[in-house]
């Protein structure tokens, strides 16, 4: 797997080189996030099988690198973002693309491909208090919901990585069509306006609201604080100040390898470099 991994590994070592030398100009706090902060800890680079590069930023951060980063981006590199582009695929989350490296990639039952990318992804404040948080819970997951029927309606769906809840809402889409019936982009723009009501840097707690781990993610603030520096493929990135917490938090025991069987590759099916030999 990693022969086949590798100049994937490769071209999103050097978007993420750029994405950080970007946030230094910028003076923007950027961290390693889920698998890729698992792997600098547990094996001081990419998990083995793992084919993507995830890192946060909180949300004021994620705004100005989204609004000013397109200008020092090297010519092949793009972002990719719904607030960017008017295309009906455009991503939900911000994106870093080299579109030097194209990926295979299966997506439920399609094969498709697309440019290696390093994800970003924003977290946001949440309010304090047990009702505060309850009702901060409901008006996301409503907001999301309504984000997800447009979703379906544009990029289908894989129900074996949905919630019983998503594929219900799928379900149902599948027969009222509801999705047709709303702007994707203006729901996103709805949904992250409800998250500007509890604005990160006035918040003690915060949230990665748009990764898989939904509220599992609520954490204090303070767990990422003033970056400290990991080995990650023999150089060194920022990570949370309490790096160990977070991951704890959101994945339990994170140093425990999975089953053999789990440790595998699921998406990528092939990789090809385009344009790097007239580097």
């Amino acid at each position: 797997m990693s022969n086949l991994l590798e100049p994937i590994w490769k071209s999103e070592l050097e978007t993420m080189d750029v994405v950080f030398d970007i946030c230094k100009k910028l003076d923007l706090r950027c961290y390693l996030a889920y698998g890729t902060l698992i792997g600098a800890v547990r094996h001081h680079g990419f998990i083995p099988w793992d084919d993507d590069v995830d890192l946060v930023m909180p949300r004021p951060d994620y705004e100005r690198f989204l609004k000013e980063a397109g200008k020092y981006l090297p010519s092949h590199m793009v972002l990719n973002h719904y607030k960017l582009s008017n295309s009906k695929f455009a991503s939900s989350t911000l994106k870093v693309e080299n579109t030097q490296c194209k990926i295979l990639r299966t997506y439920g039952s399609v094969e498709k491909w697309a440019n290696a990318w390093v994800d970003i992804w924003p977290s946001d404040g949440v309010p304090d208090g047990k009702l505060p948080y309850m009702m901060f819970k409901i008006g996301t997951l409503y907001r999301l919901c309504l984000c997800r029927l447009c979703d379906i309606e544009v990029k289908g769906v894989n129900a074996e990585e949905k919630t019983f809840i998503e594929n219900l809402i799928i379900n149902v889409n599948k027969v009222l069509r509801l999705g047709k019936l709303m702007s994707r982009k203006k729901r996103y723009e709805k949904l992250e306006k409800y998250f500007a009501r509890h604005p990160y840097d006035k918040c003690r707690r915060t949230v990665m609201i748009m990764g898989d781990e939904r509220f599992e993610s609520t954490m204090p603030v303070s767990y990422y604080g003033k970056a400290v520096y990991l080995d990650f493929e023999g150089k060194k990135y920022p990570a949370p100040a309490k790096y160990d917490k977070v991951l704890r938090k959101i994945f339990g025991d994170y140093m425990q390898l999975p089953p053999e069987d789990k440790q595998v590759c699921k998406h990528v099916v092939n990789v090809k470099r385009v344009g790097a030999e007239n580097e």
